[in-house]
């Protein structure tokens, strides 16, 4: 989401223009680093004058963070693409064994509701022992979000 919102990338010499190529380049990377699975957060800047900070988002009265988003997502804001990071974040050691109770003793269906990105949620389910890796492909087994508003309706 944060690459998609940048039009350079920063490098040794300085920012340069973000190509198709890169932008494949770096979604691959991410995948990969999901599939770990790692959490994948993506870092971006905007150069501006302090004055221009100042007339535009800190004095603004009420959220001036929902002014600096609207200007992002308006591609109002140059932004210049700096690095993915990747965070592990480890299962408790005992979740595999509550989940496997649950399921042979509770003889209940456990399920994962996740914000990360599909294939960080795929990994972690596995490693949870909530999916097995067979069953990562079936139909409904893994869903994104619009996928399952789409399915079940919205929870509002």
């Amino acid at each position: 989401m944060v690459l998609a919102l940048c039009r350079s990338t920063l490098t040794h010499d300085g920012p340069i223009e973000l190509g198709e190529d890169e932008r494949e380049e770096n979604r691959k990377f991410v995948e990969e680093m999901a599939s770990e699975p790692l959490r994948v957060i993506s870092f971006a800047y905007a150069e501006m004058s302090l004055s221009d900070w100042e007339d535009n988002y800190s004095s603004q009265d009420g959220f001036p963070e929902r002014i600096l988003e609207e200007a992002i997502s308006n591609d109002q804001l140059q932004l210049t693409f700096i690095a993915n990071f990747g965070l592990k974040d480890q299962i408790r050691p005992k979740v595999p064994k509550y989940v496997k109770f649950a399921r042979v003793h509770g003889h209940l269906g456990v399920r994962m509701v996740s914000g990360d990105h599909i294939e960080t949620a795929k990994a972690t389910a596995i490693r949870a022992g909530i999916l097995k890796p067979e069953e990562v492909n079936r139909n409904f087994a893994v869903m994104e979000a619009e996928e399952f508003r789409a399915k079940v309706g919205s929870l509002v």
